[in-house]
Order: structure tokens, then C-alpha cells, then sequence
């Protein structure tokens, strides 16, 4: 509750949550303030849980790949690279990127003019 209250004080007219629970309360905080979303906030959420998609408006996030990830872990894991530089070395052969995507919904919109104060 505590973040849509900071986005519609700071005028803010988009958030990213750290995860899509936060992102939920955040639409339903909203919700109460009568804050439209996306007409005046947009939100976007981070994990893309099946919740996203059961709620109005759905919202938007940003999916990653949990297998392949988890996939990636393992895979370290079994195989450190064990002549690989230390870890904090941005040479870290042990360092793999993975690929996410923007599930665009109805929680966000163009970008509209800061709220009134």
C-alpha cells in the first residue's frame, strides 16, 4: 500500500515492482485511491505469475524463463569453470546471460502527463 501511495504523492505516471505481488497490491492500492490505471499509472510487475493475467487490468511484466534459468543454475553448478576469474571479475566466464520478454497487458498505456500533487 505504502508504494502507490509514494507513486500517486511523487506524481510518478509509471512503476516497476520488484515482483508482480508487489505490483498487484500496487494496481489494487490504486484501485481504492481511484487512481485509473493506465490511464494516469502505468505498472508493470517482474515474474509474470499466473495471477497477472487474473486481474483487471491484467498486468504487464517482464517473464523469464524459469527452466532455462534453473536449467543454467544446475548447469554451473555441475560444471564452475573452476580456471574462471573470481567471481566479482567482469571476465567471469561463469556469468550467463539469459533472455526475458515484456508481456505487454492492460496495466500500462502511453505516457501521460505527471498527476496533479
Amino acid at each position: 500500500m505504502a508504494a502507490a501511495d509514494l507513486v500517486t504523492a511523487s506524481g510518478a505516471t509509471a512503476v516497476l515492482a520488484h515482483n508482480d505481488l508487489i505490483a498487484l497490491g500496487i494496481l489494487d492500492r490504486l484501485r481504492l485511491r481511484g487512481v485509473p490505471v493506465p490511464d494516469a499509472v502505468s505498472v508493470v510487475g517482474f515474474d509474470d505469475v499466473p495471477a497477472a493475467t487474473q486481474v483487471t487490468p491484467a498486468l504487464t511484466t517482464v517473464a523469464i524463463p524459469l527452466r532455462l534459468l534453473g536449467r543454467t543454475c544446475v548447469d554451473t553448478l555441475l560444471d564452475p569453470a573452476p580456471d574462471a576469474p573470481d567471481a566479482g571479475d567482469a571476465g567471469d566466464r561463469r556469468s550467463r546471460p539469459t533472455a526475458v520478454s515484456l508481456v505487454v497487458r492492460a496495466s500500462t498505456g502511453p505516457r501521460r502527463s505527471a498527476l496533479p500533487a
